[in-house]
């Protein structure tokens, strides 16, 4: 789930993140929970203004609507992609 990354509370708790190198070449930040190590959100230096939230963190992802399948390149066979959804080989440019 990206969204603007002002738009991010969190709300107990400081995460601790992982640094790695991107596709992009740019650094991403991935945040964890301090006390059990659940992935919560991304922080993509190539786009300093979004966060990129993990669904499975929310407390209740139910309301979560897909709008897009990103990195269908490296989708396993088995993987069902989203009807309607749109759909991205990769990470899709800033505002693309």
């Amino acid at each position: 789930m990206i969204v603007p990354k002002d738009a991010l509370k969190i709300t107990k708790g400081e995460p601790r993140f992982y640094w790695s190198t991107g596709d992009s070449g740019a650094k991403v930040g991935r945040g964890f929970c301090e006390s059990c190590g659940s992935p919560l959100y991304s922080l993509p230096e190539a786009n300093t203004a979004i966060a990129v939230i993990k669904v499975g963190s929310l407390d209740d992802p139910s309301a979560f609507q897909v709008q897009a399948d990103i990195w269908t390149s490296a989708a396993q066979p088995w993987h069902r992609l989203h009807e309607g959804a749109a759909r991205f080989d990769k990470t899709p440019a800033p505002g693309g």
